[in-house]
């Protein structure tokens, strides 16, 4: 029995090696992979802007992430806390939230506020609804591919999360929802 042991032993170590070296081979090779925004984007203006998107015009911080809201939110406190705000990350305000929309008819700057957290920090809404962050986003950029706007429609701790209008409306897919890989 021991013998069996022991060779168990034995054969895991000796995969070891080659799972470590299978490793540093996928990391090495590649490009970066852009994880999105982080939790607060410290020195960064805290601006909304409406910006084109696979889904149409969406709600996006000053440097163009798309940002959700999430329906199990109600009265206007953010609900996603913990392991949800690892995925969902709030739009944490460093500043009194502002519109930095060119034409100024699309966004309304009196629907512009922030919220408090279970934590204290003020967090950015948009007509009532906190506003997060999906980490699956790839980075802003062209409007007609769904990869910045990954979270549209996805169904996780406990609710619904959608790209946002500029009248403070859920802005849901058009077909079905595929989750990110």
């Amino acid at each position: 029995m021991t013998a069996t042991v022991r060779g168990t032993v034995v054969r895991r170590a000796a995969v070891l090696p080659v799972l470590l070296a299978a490793v540093a081979a996928l990391t090495a090779c590649g490009s970066p992979v852009d994880e999105g925004p982080k939790l607060e984007l410290s020195g960064a203006a805290t601006t909304l802007q409406l910006r084109p998107s696979f889904y149409g015009a969406t709600l996006a911080d000053g440097t163009g992430h798309t940002l959700y809201q999430f329906d199990a939110d109600r009265g206007g406190s953010p609900t996603c806390a913990d392991a949800c705000a690892n995925a969902w990350r709030p739009y944490i305000a460093t500043g009194e939230p502002t519109s930095t929309d060119g034409n100024k008819n699309s966004l309304d700057d009196a629907q512009i506020g922030t919220v408090t957290r279970a934590d204290g920090r003020q967090q950015v809404s948009y007509a009532g609804h906190p506003l997060y962050y999906f980490s699956g986003d790839a980075a802003p950029g062209d409007p007609d591919r769904v990869d910045d706007i990954r979270g549209a429609g996805l169904v996780q701790y406990g609710g619904t999360w959608n790209a946002v209008s500029g009248s403070g409306a859920a802005v849901k897919p058009n077909g079905a929802v595929v989750a990110p890989s």
